[in-house]
């Protein structure tokens, strides 16, 4: 193949029988471009992610096996930033030690907006490395604000209608409830649920809501806002209702079946409150 400066054409021949033809270029990894503006509709944060050691190696040796796929009109990179600088590194390796370089197949993708060619950077991101909660809202809104419909961004995320929206709940959440979502300690449908309150009310739900030592529920979320943070306390077994009566108002009958219920339990005849329901006199 003739060599063009911004790429190489790799697939030219004759198509198979029933597929239509695609045409794929072959570039030297710096002419591809990675946007690192966040201004740019098209910037993602999986850009600044580090490059993976195991892939420069693997890239070394057996090249860049998956294409990348690129703008139509530019070789920008809408997928495939980390294998762009996986090879960037391998070539700079390869070339020290006096071998030839490597080249990445790309694939031109057309799209008819910016906000479709951010809808295929989300649907590959998420398929690769699931973002937490906030970063997959604000993603979402970004799209939204480029254009994007309600059933474009839902279907970019593999959502129902119903959590687009309670996702984008999360990006009125105050900053301490937004991070205590990205680290887990809270569900982003629970956190959901506090963003009708104002921020400082938010904090002082989140305070109590992580004060009792578990992962708060979406209920416990439900009763901050309304009001009634106390959790209700749990219903007692028929068992425990019974160990907690007088035992001096039970009949003999009565406290025979207490006993066997306790021993049955494993209560100790000889000890606290079996060793007293025993005795020939009421407790």
């Amino acid at each position: 193949h003739q060599h063009r400066t911004m790429g190489e054409k790799m697939i030219s021949k004759r198509s198979l029988k029933g597929v239509s033809r695609t045409d794929a270029f072959l570039f030297d990894p710096s002419e591809l471009i990675l946007v690192t503006d966040p201004g740019h509709p098209l910037y993602s944060p999986e850009v600044n992610l580090p490059v993976n050691e195991d892939l420069v190696r693997n890239i070394m040796v057996n090249g860049v096996i998956e294409p990348v796929i690129i703008a139509v009109t530019e070789p920008l990179v809408i997928d495939g930033r980390q294998r762009v600088k996986a090879a960037r590194i391998a070539n700079e390796r390869l070339v020290n030690e006096g071998k030839q370089g490597i080249r990445v197949p790309a694939m031109r993708r057309r799209a008819s907006s910016d906000h479709e060619l951010f809808g295929v950077v989300i649907a590959a991101n998420e398929h690769r490395r699931q973002d937490n909660a906030v970063e997959q809202a604000t993603k979402a809104a970004k799209m939204l604000n480029m254009g994007a419909t309600d059933t474009e961004v839902a279907v970019a995320f593999g959502w129902t209608a119903v959590v687009l929206k309670s996702m984008l709940r999360l990006l009125d959440l105050a900053p301490e409830v937004k991070r205590a979502v990205a680290s887990g300690q809270v569900s982003a449908t629970a956190a959901s649920r506090l963003a009708s309150m104002d921020k400082s009310e938010q904090r002082a739900a989140l305070d109590k809501l992580l004060g009792s030592g578990k992962r708060p529920t979406v209920k416990a979320a439900e009763r901050a806002v309304s009001g009634k943070t106390e959790l209700k306390p749990p219903k007692k077994k028929v068992f425990d209702r019974l160990m907690a009566l007088d035992l001096r108002n039970l009949s003999d009958a009565n406290r025979a079946f207490v006993a066997g219920a306790a021993w049955a339990r494993g209560y100790d005849a000889g000890k606290g409150f079996l060793k007293d329901l025993l005795k020939d006199e009421p407790a």
